[in-house]
Order: C-alpha cells, then structure tokens, then sequence
C-alpha cells in the first residue's frame, strides 16, 4: 500500500504563498483586517491620539490673544436721594436721581495677550506634541501586536491542522501494519517483540490523534478571539509557492539593531519619556520667575430715562501691562522642582532598562529566526533523505525483498519528514514576524490597509 502526500504538499504551498514580504494576499489582508476591527484597543488607543491633539491644540492656544465681548441690556429703578438742609430758617428739600424707569445699556471688548512666561507655555506645547508622539506610538503597537498574533495564531490552526491530518495518516498506517504483524504472528513470520511493537505504535498513534484535535480546537479558539473570524475553510483557500528568500531577513544583526532603535515603539516610547520630564523640570523652574500679561479694554454704556428727556453716554478704554511674581509659596515650587528632578532621573534610568531589555529582545528574535532558518534546512535535507529511502524500499517491497513492517515503518518516517518539513517553515515564517514585531516594521501598510 502507497501513501501519497500531495494535499499536504499543497499545504505547505499556502503556507509558503502566505510568507511574501507585501503580505498582499486576499486571505492575510481579510485575516489582518477583521483583526483590527475586532481589537478594542486600537480604538481606546485611537481616542487617546485625538484627545492628546486636542490638548495640543489647548496649549498652543496660550500663544494666541484672547478677544472677548461682554454685552448687557437692563431695566433699572432707583427712587431719587432726598436731602433736607435749612439757610436762615428755610427748609429745602432737594432730590438727587430720577423718579423714573431707566434703560441701561452696555458693552466691552478686552483683549489679552500672554508676553513672556518664562518657559512655561513652551514646556507645556512640548510636551503635548510629545504626548502625542506617544499616543500614535500606542497605536503602531497595539497594530503590530494585531499583524502578529493574527498571522501567528492562523499558522498555529493551519499546523495543528496539518498535525491532524498527519496523525490521522499514521493511525492508518499504524494500523494495518498492526493488523499485518498478526497475520505474520501467527504464521511464525513475526517475533513477539515485533507484535509488542505494532501495538504500541498503534495506541501511540491513536494518542496523537487526540491530542491533535485538543491542539486544534484550542488553536481555532484562539484565532476566533483574535480575529473574530468563526469559520476557516482550508479546502478553499487558495495557494502558491514563494522563493524561501521573501520570508528570510538576511541583513547582518548590526544593520537590523540599527533600524530596530529607530522603529521599536517601547524603546522610541523610553526616549520620549525623557523629553517629557525634561519639559516638566522646565515648567517647574519656571515658577521661580514673573509672568507678564497685556491686556486691554474698551467699552461703552448708556442710560436713559422714560420719563425724562435726559441721556447717559459713556466711553472708556484702557491699556495695561501687568507682572506676576510668586516671590515666595512656602517652599512649594522648590518642592515641584526636586519632584521633577527625581522623576527625570527615574526616566533616564527607565531608559537605561529598556534599552538592555530591548538588546536582549532583538538579539533574542534574530537568533530564535537564525535557529528556524537552520531547522528549515536541516528538515528540508531530511525530507529529501526520506523520499530516497522510500523511493529504494518501493523498488524492494515489489520485488518482495522488504516486509510489509520495514516498508510501512519507512513510509511513516517520510510521513513524519513531509510534516516536519511544512511545520519548520511555518516555524521559519513565525520567527520572521516576531523579527520584524522586535525591530518595529510589521506595519499594517504592508497589507494594504
């Protein structure tokens, strides 16, 4: 009996399709693309990115002059103020005010402008664009995070799915050569180690069977929460071969830690840190100096009476340039400046850790994707290893010079090698991701989105 493996092929086929540098490919983008629509994240992180322009916007805003108009229209009585006063015995009574209704009208524009605050609006501008700096850095990590373990936990299914159908064959081929090793049992052709053997590879292969379904069923949980996908049909994806050069970073490890400290988000993220602290040391310090605000104003107001032909009009304007100095807080801003000193230190320091993290982190993925090239080639040379031994044991076994048991043991490992083969370069594609997720380029552009 011949066992021929060519819907696997096929599969490793998809999977090589699937390792093009563009990850242009209908089935990755649509993958990729109901991912982020499933990922609260993105969309927390995406309003925290137009809340920090807001803010931005805000600070910015203290550079400009601020113009306001007030304007008001009342009605008004007040009885009229009576004074008594005597001359030579003659009482006189006189009335101040009118005894009459009054329209009251008034209006005043002012005009504000911050001169000089010693650092403390620019410090405030500078860190709102470094917040925001932040906040799209946010969005480029949860989006790589996405690509990655979208992309990761679809090849996971595809293995698992491939380790079951591989676990299905060799339960077959476990057990007609069980059920060979009977037969030649009972006609004296077969040791009782021989049957011992048969069976326990039986089981075995029955074990693996279940645990491949359990692998499977947990790797298409996983998918679905990720993507929000619910059904993957393997029969009707399409497939295609790709050179193992589209999926292989070959640059030295020199030249992608380079790039690496220019693209990661956590590291970019560690140095913004730094600026923000510096700019809130700024602000501090600031404190220790005046604030100086012109200002100006202009208005006018009008009263009338109903019953007395008599109408007020007035003009007033004005000009001031006013000084603010907090000569002493009680110690308060010396307080907020040792604050901000301590907090610059810890940030710098902060960077120190992550830039040791992110050197184990890079040097980590790129050996880990070294490995998975030298895995891929090793399988690769096993498989072609197999199919030759199988290819010899064909032309033995029709000319009855190799028993059935010998035969099919040599089909399972070629079985076993065609497997490998697949699951190394899926390996090989994983360890490429993680690479490009570590250096910062596993961006969403990639797959036109």
């Amino acid at each position: 009996m011949r066992f021929y493996l060519k819907s696997k092929i096929s599969l490793l086929f998809l999977i090589l399709f699937c390792c093009s540098k563009t990850f242009a490919n209908v089935p990755i983008k649509e993958i990729v693309k109901s991912a982020l629509q499933n990922n609260e994240q993105l969309f927390i992180a995406k309003q925290n990115l137009n809340a920090s322009k807001s803010k931005m916007i805000q600070c910015f805003s203290q550079y400009l002059p601020n113009l306001s108009l007030q304007a008001s229209y009342a009605k008004n009585y007040n009885s009229p103020v009576i004074s008594e006063f005597s001359i030579g015995g003659i009482t006189t009574e006189t009335y101040f005010g009118f005894n009459s209704q009054a329209d009251l009208k008034s209006w005043q524009v002012t005009l504000s402008q911050n001169i000089f605050s010693f650092g403390r609006i620019e410090s405030l501008i500078l860190n709102s664009i470094e917040n925001m700096k932040n906040a799209e850095l946010d969005i480029k990590k949860i989006e790589q995070d996405i690509v990655f373990n979208s992309l990761s936990s679809y090849f996971q299914l595809v293995a698992d799915k491939i380790s079951l159908d591989y676990a299905n064959q060799n339960y077959e081929i476990a057990k007609l050569s069980l059920e060979k090793t009977k037969i030649m049992y009972k006609n004296g052709m077969a040791s009782d180690l021989d049957k011992n053997e048969a069976e326990s590879s039986f089981l075995s292969a029955k074990q693996s069977i279940e645990k491949a379904n359990d692998s499977l069923g947990l790797s298409l949980l996983t998918f679905r929460n990720v993507t929000g996908i619910d059904q993957v049909d393997f029969s009707s994806l399409d497939f295609i071969e790709k050179d193992e050069e589209n999926f292989v970073e070959n640059r030295r490890f020199e030249e992608i830690t380079n790039e690496a400290y220019e693209n990661n988000p956590d590291y970019q993220k560690a140095l913004i840190n730094v600026n923000i602290a510096q700019n809130n040391l700024l602000f501090a310090k600031s404190n220790l100096f005046p604030s100086i605000v012109g200002q100006g104003n202009y208005s006018w107001s009008n009263s009338s009476y109903q019953t007395n032909p008599i109408n007020f009009d007035q003009t007033n304007w004005s000009v001031v340039l006013s000084a603010n100095w907090n000569l002493f807080d009680g110690l308060n801003t010396q307080a907020k400046i040792n604050e901000a000193n301590h907090l610059l230190d810890t940030a710098k320091a902060n960077l120190v850790l992550a830039k040791k993290t992110f050197d184990f982190e890079i040097k980590k993925s790129y050996f880990n994707h070294v490995s998975a090239r030298k895995s891929a080639e090793i399988a690769k040379n096993v498989l072609a290893s197999r199919q030759k031994s199988f290819e010899i044991a064909k032309v033995k076994y029709k000319k009855n010079a190799m028993s059935i048991i010998d035969f099919m043991d040599i089909q399972s490992k070629l079985s076993k090698a065609q497997q490998d083969y697949i699951l190394s370069k899926l390996n090989l594609y994983i360890s490429y991701l993680q690479l490009k997720k570590t250096v910062g380029t596993l961006n969403i552009e990639e797959f036109g989105i």
